[in-house]
């Protein structure tokens, strides 16, 4: 679908300007999906950290104890949130942003070349008529 876009591009510069916005934002797909492909390494390094403290910190006794103060043993103390790392995106480089952005520099640049190539042609047929 991206790629349908991006090639309809050539025949819109609107689609084109939106597609090199996006890219220099990072708001395309490819950002997109380094977001979630970031944010999922977090989340599965989290759960594996959650699991370790309770390995660590969880006898198998409370674990099956089914008594009224077996849900407090199970508890891992709340002060373990404070050495949880916090989720930080890794924005990629200006090189690599320009990088994604330029198909859509390039497309710009070919309709600039029509437009002022039709606007050449048009003025030196005005300014012959005249």
């Amino acid at each position: 679908q991206n790629r349908l876009v991006d090639a309809i591009g050539v025949l819109s510069p609107t689609i084109a300007i939106r597609a090199l916005s996006m890219a220099a934002a990072n708001t395309d797909f490819a950002g997109h999906r380094r977001f979630l492909e970031q944010a999922e390494a977090y989340r599965y390094a989290l759960v594996q950290r959650l699991n370790r403290m309770e390995a660590k910190n969880v006898s198998y006794a409370d674990d099956i104890a089914e008594d009224a103060g077996a849900d407090r043993r199970k508890r891992i103390a709340a002060d373990n949130w404070q050495h949880m790392p916090d989720f930080a995106f890794v924005a990629p480089s200006a090189a690599a942003l320009a990088t994604a952005a330029l198909p859509g520099i390039i497309i710009l640049g070919l309709w600039l070349a029509v437009a002022t190539m039709l606007l050449t042609r048009v003025t030196r047929r005005l300014g012959a008529r005249q």
